[in-house]
């Protein structure tokens, strides 16, 4: 069949799936034992939300300022104690991480006794974040979010039951990760603390702070030694607030700047949020990665700077590793 009359064959197969998928209702991906609370919604009174078998209610609880304890809000979650199906969830938190208005989550029973407390969440960026964390059970007739204040800080919330499955691992490559992400999101970078080698290739930590960029302040700089020229190499880094049409920028020493590649979750994951002037950012760290070419890379001193891209909002970085192949 002549190569013309073959691409013209694929276009029109091509463009009547498209229109079926148009026309044909989509079949809903069924999440009973999960919910997405968006905050401002449930205020407002916008849609219903159906709640997972698990969940008895939610609710929203000013709490006023007392002599000791300031004003906070609290999101209440009641459960149903169902040990057969679970004994633990999944709760993400999505606020704007303010200074010292750290959220944090809880459970009780019905008593008033505290079961179990999280570590104050977020790290004081002042930009908008989400954080993931394990909440056991045991004990507990109800779950408390507790944001200091009014509340204005946070933005919603994803619940969802857990369960424990089997996984194969290679022996030598056991991954520090013990949690799969529902939408595919990448685990956190893990820094280790000495240079590893593995097959040619060895892996070093240059940063594990947290450096947010602004327009004000739009790139940062690292600077290390090499004894010897590599042949090649990989930037790893996490990236918060990160701007899909505005990727970060990498440049090595005085090589040509590239865009840093993120690895970017599911799309139905409720981290991303449209901003100003229709921007789509991403709630939460992701992985970003820019490999480095032969020869950008020298023995002696080298320069790494990663600045934001025209056009797009503050951001913060951390947790950068290098890679080396040699």
């Amino acid at each position: 069949m002549p190569r013309l009359f073959q691409n013209i064959l694929f276009g029109v197969v091509a463009l009547s799936a498209f229109s079926a998928f148009a026309q044909d209702p989509v079949k809903e991906q069924p999440t009973p034992f999960s919910v997405w609370l968006d905050f401002n919604e449930l205020a407002n009174e916008v849609k219903p939300v159906s709640l997972p078998i698990w969940m008895e209610s939610f609710e929203e609880v000013p709490i006023p300022e007392t002599t000791s304890v300031p004003p906070k809000t609290v999101f209440r979650v009641r459960i149903r104690k169902m040990p057969n199906l679970h004994d633990e969830i999944l709760v993400r938190v999505f606020f704007d991480d303010v200074p010292d208005l750290h959220p944090s989550i809880s459970t009780w029973n019905e008593t008033g006794l505290e079961a179990y407390r999280s570590p104050l969440l977020g790290t004081g960026t002042g930009l908008p974040t989400s954080e993931s964390v394990v909440v056991p059970l045991k004990g507990a007739d109800y779950i408390d979010l507790d944001f200091p204040g009014d509340g204005t800080s946070s933005r919603g919330a994803f619940i969802s039951s857990l369960k424990s499955t089997q996984i194969r691992q290679a022996q030598d490559f056991v991954s520090n990760s013990t949690f799969l992400d529902p939408f595919g999101k990448s685990a956190p970078v893990a820094l280790e603390s000495d240079d590893l080698k593995l097959f040619g290739r060895v892996k070093a930590a240059l940063d594990a702070g947290e450096m947010r960029l602004t327009p004000k302040s739009p790139s940062s700089l690292w600077e290390f030694e090499l004894v010897d020229q590599p042949g090649f190499a990989l930037l790893t880094f996490e990236i918060l607030n990160g701007d899909i049409a505005a990727p970060v920028i990498v440049g090595v020493n005085d090589m040509p700047v590239q865009f840093a590649a993120i690895s970017w979750p599911d799309i139905a994951d409720p981290g991303y949020r449209t901003g100003k002037e229709g921007r789509i950012q991403y709630t939460g760290w992701l992985r970003g990665q820019c490999m480095i070419s032969t020869g950008a890379l020298k023995a002696g001193l080298n320069k790494v700077v990663v600045s934001m891209s025209q056009g797009s909002g503050s951001v913060a970085v951390r947790n950068l590793e290098l890679q080396l192949k040699q």
